[in-house]
């Protein structure tokens, strides 16, 4: 079985890159190792592993952008299995394992670890583990980059200093048409909508606290519009 870690070193600071490479060179397994520059390499990296054909696992080594691509990138392959080393800024991904999430943090308690079917959400043809949202929660994590690079801010820091500049600046309604069992409803004016498949997003929140990652259902929310002190 081939064993291949895909490390983001833009997910996390350079140190810790570095400890994660001499923790992976101590394991008595054959590996490979590939860096990630720019978004689309850890899909195409890990779509070219599983279509060799042979047995691999895939290390996600970064954030919860760096699980997306990885899991896009093997999807439909039976012969590939992915986890992840969380070096990344909010790695909700992980936090749905509960009490078991920082084991996933040392390579030796992953490489000979059980596998399992985990469920994903198909948005248009990409693939979301966890939460697909769209409004005011999906304006937050597209700004959230921007605002943890600044100093002394990351994981849920940058998420809160985000959703505070986008509360403050930016309007909350969106219109969107909700089909349900075929039937359009009513409202059109929405504050956001949140897929969930996992049950964190957001460097810690928690939108459906009953989403879970391999039961075979999605837990829909739709939040109306509201004024701004309702929403705070």
């Amino acid at each position: 079985m081939k064993h291949i870690f895909i490390i983001n070193p833009s997910a996390g600071k350079k140190r810790s890159t570095r400890a994660l490479v001499d923790s992976i060179q101590a394991l008595d397994v054959p590996y490979e190792i590939a860096f990630t520059e720019k978004t689309g390499d850890a899909r195409r990296i890990a779509r070219a592993a599983a279509e060799g054909g042979g047995a691999v696992r895939i290390y996600a080594c970064g954030g919860d952008g760096t699980v997306s691509e990885v899991a896009n990138g093997l999807a439909g392959f039976s012969n590939a299995a992915m986890t992840c080393i969380p070096v990344g800024t909010g790695n909700d991904f992980l936090k749905n394992f509960g009490d078991k999430a920082p084991l996933f943090s040392d390579p030796e308690n992953l490489w000979d670890g059980p596998a399992f079917p985990l469920d994903a959400i198909d948005c248009n043809g990409r693939l979301a583990l966890t939460v697909a949202c769209s409004g005011f929660d999906a304006q937050v994590a597209d700004d959230v980059h921007t605002y943890g690079k600044l100093p002394l801010l990351g994981g849920q820091g940058s998420y809160i200093v985000s959703l505070g500049v986008n509360f403050l600046l930016r309007g909350l309604r969106h219109s969107w048409t909700v089909i349900l069992d075929g039937k359009p409803l009513p409202e059109r004016s929405f504050v956001l909508a949140a897929v969930c498949n996992g049950r964190y997003y957001g460097g810690g929140f928690m939108p459906v606290a009953e989403a879970r990652m391999d039961d075979g259902v999605l837990h829909t929310l739709m939040v109306k519009k509201v004024s701004r002190p309702a929403f705070l």
